[in-house]
């Protein structure tokens, strides 16, 4: 996968004219002439289809957080801070597609080798976004010391709050 589509590059090659025009730019490639001479199209569907659901799964992870958001920000279900924050870490997933072609692209070049430094960027810019989410999450169920719990702050156990031990003020 010698070319980054981030909108229509999620359909795969669905023919085997396609797949032969796939191959055939990936044949170009210093990978191909360097590392894989003699590849055959069946091995290289093998390779394609480890990369093509790598680009699939942050496109996917990147819908399953946006259409959410946009629904529940649409309907003022999300304050503020939180609104911000996961629109930085939809942002952040944006900038590590980014990061990720700009990773692979060292590779295609005359060296067919990715860049450790940029596949280092990568993997540590998925660490951030992990921790971002986590830090958020936690935050949501683990409200700073001293704050009130009220069915504003955790809808789920509205009914409960007020007569809960732990809640109430002595």
């Amino acid at each position: 996968m010698t070319e980054w589509q981030p909108l229509v590059g999620a359909v795969p090659p669905l023919s085997d004219g396609q797949w032969n025009d796939v191959f055939e730019r990936y044949r170009q490639s210093p990978e191909y002439l360097k590392v894989n001479p003699g590849m055959t199209l069946a091995e290289f569907k093998g390779i394609f289809w480890w990369e093509y659901f790598h680009r699939l799964l942050g496109r996917a992870i990147g819908a399953a957080l946006l259409m959410p958001l946009l629904y529940f920000l649409a309907r003022g279900r999300i304050d503020a801070p939180l609104a911000g924050r996961l629109v930085v870490i939809f942002a952040f997933g944006a900038l590590q597609g980014a990061l990720g072609w700009y990773m692979v692209q060292s590779g295609l070049i005359d060296d067919p080798h990715v860049s450790p430094y940029r596949l280092t960027a990568h993997l540590g810019f998925a660490f951030l976004i992990y921790a971002a989410i986590l830090h958020s999450a936690l935050g949501l169920l683990a409200p700073r010391r001293g704050t009130r719990i009220s069915s504003r702050t955790f809808p789920p156990f509205s009914s409960t709050t007020a007569s809960s031990p732990c809640c109430s003020r002595s």
